[in-house]
């Protein structure tokens, strides 16, 4: 069985950066994203899109851009990445494209939400199933992902101004 380091939801400062790396600095505050916006391609250049086409999305142990892991053991045996962010750890290695800074009074279990549920939850509702204002929705297995429309943060409640039926998790 393959060891790794799992976690996809957290806010964190950045401790120390890797060479080539000037969007952040230490001390800035970012939310690790399992979805990459590598800023170069023409998808992450869209407005339309989140899905980087210079780094697709895989299930995959490696940093996708370098195909390998920055994580050992004690032993020395490799730990693989879990979406390219492994956040349940104290330190984690995360590819720029991962990452997202936010304003660093913004309260980490609010920011943190971007990592994975905002993407997923809201992106759904948003480029998948076309809602917009004046839509009925109805949310079946209502987890934290949905949590995010049903009860949308003010950036979000101007797209969601209509009725939402909610069937919670059996």
């Amino acid at each position: 069985m393959e060891e790794k380091l799992s976690g996809q939801s957290r806010g964190m400062p950045i401790r120390c950066r890797g060479e080539g790396v000037n969007e952040v600095s230490e001390g800035d505050t970012v939310v690790p994203t399992f979805l990459p916006d590598c800023g170069e391609c023409i998808d992450c250049k869209s407005k339309k899109s989140n899905l980087c086409s210079k780094l697709p999305f895989k299930l995959s142990p490696w940093m996708p851009r370098y195909e390998t892991t920055r994580f050992t053991d004690l032993n020395g045996n490799p730990l693989y990445h879990f979406l390219s962010v492994s956040s349940f750890s104290e330190y984690t290695v995360v590819d720029i494209a991962h990452l997202t800074k936010v304003d660093p009074v913004a309260a980490p279990n609010r920011a943190c939400l971007l990592g994975c549920e905002v993407s997923t939850g809201v992106g759904a509702a948003w480029k998948r199933a076309n809602v917009e204002a004046g839509s009925t929705v109805a949310i079946f297995g209502l987890g934290s992902r949905e949590q995010d429309y049903v009860e949308p943060p003010e950036l979000l409640v101007k797209s969601l101004e209509s009725p939402t039926l909610s069937i919670p998790e059996t």
